[in-house]
């Protein structure tokens, strides 16, 4: 029976400092040596994903949280939050009273950000690097594509469609905003906090990671119970739901843990292949540390 197995990036696929594990690729060989079909499904922006993951060639990709899906490089789905409203948000973020408040406005190959946001993240990446020795964190920053500083200005309303925006802010300037596209237009990828402050994923209504996931497997023409999904984050707990299969990452959040049908190793303990080779998906490798 062909399968689709489905993959989030960060976290799952490839570990945030140390990259992809050397398993993987192997993995990716035999599942199409079987016939199955693999996806990546992320938050991140078509734009923003690592080289190294887009080198494994994989041929369906499901980006900016749901909102984008392509195969062998051919658009299948893709939708924006409104126009006029994005403009909106790009005004307040830009507007020196909100000061304080972080956005990233995300389109399928750029992101926008301004200050605050650069610097929450910057501090976050600081957070993830302190333990590093010198050549890991050399290699983090490395295969990290995204640039973390002030470009908003550079984002001109209207000419770029933007699938997903990333707050940090208070809930009475979330709600604000939420106005902004009225109700019913959007949903939460995700929320949490960081410090202080409130943490909040806007992306089309309907565009999430298990709604994107369904839209695939009707494009591949295969049924959403023969479907595995590996993730880690809180925005792949409805994925997880979804699929017939859902296999949450030992490092993954708490609330995952709880919703997820198995739980498998770290990335870089081959968590992904160890499962599947326990599932019967791919045979087990005679690669020495695999």
């Amino acid at each position: 029976m062909r399968k689709l197995i489905v993959f989030d990036i960060d976290g799952t696929l490839r570990d945030e400092v140390l990259g992809i594990p050397e398993s993987i690729p192997f993995v990716l060989r035999q599942l199409k040596r079987k016939g199955h079909e693999a996806a990546i499904c992320t938050g991140r922006s078509l734009g923003t994903v690592q080289d190294d993951v887009l080198e494994l060639g994989i041929e369906n990709l499901i980006t900016g949280g749901g909102s984008y899906i392509s195969h062998k490089d051919v658009s299948v789905f893709e939708t924006a939050l409104d126009a006029d409203a994005a403009a909106g948000v790009f005004h307040y973020l830009t507007d020196p009273c909100t000061d304080g408040v972080g956005g990233v406005l995300e389109g399928r190959d750029e992101i926008f950000m301004n200050q605050a946001a650069a610097d929450i993240l910057n501090q976050m990446n600081l957070e993830k690097s302190k333990k590093l020795t010198s050549r890991q964190r050399e290699k983090f920053f490395k295969n990290e594509k995204i640039m973390y500083q002030d470009n908003i200005e550079e984002f001109h309303p209207g000419q770029v469609d933007i699938h997903k925006i990333c707050l940090w802010c208070s809930p009475p300037v979330y709600r604000r905003i939420g106005e902004m596209f009225g109700a019913g237009r959007t949903e939460l990828a995700q929320q949490g906090s960081w410090n202080e402050y409130g943490y909040y994923e806007i992306i089309p209504h309907g565009a999430g990671k298990g709604a994107a996931v369904v839209r695939l497997c009707e494009y591949l023409g295969i049924g959403i119970q023969d479907t595995l999904a590996f993730g880690d984050g809180r925005n792949d707990i409805e994925m997880l739901k979804i699929c017939g299969t859902g296999i949450a990452m030992a490092n993954g959040a708490d609330e995952l843990l709880a919703s997820a049908d198995s739980i498998c190793g770290k990335p870089m303990e081959d968590g992904i292949y160890v499962e599947l080779v326990k599932r019967g998906l791919i045979p087990r490798s005679s690669l020495r540390g695999i």
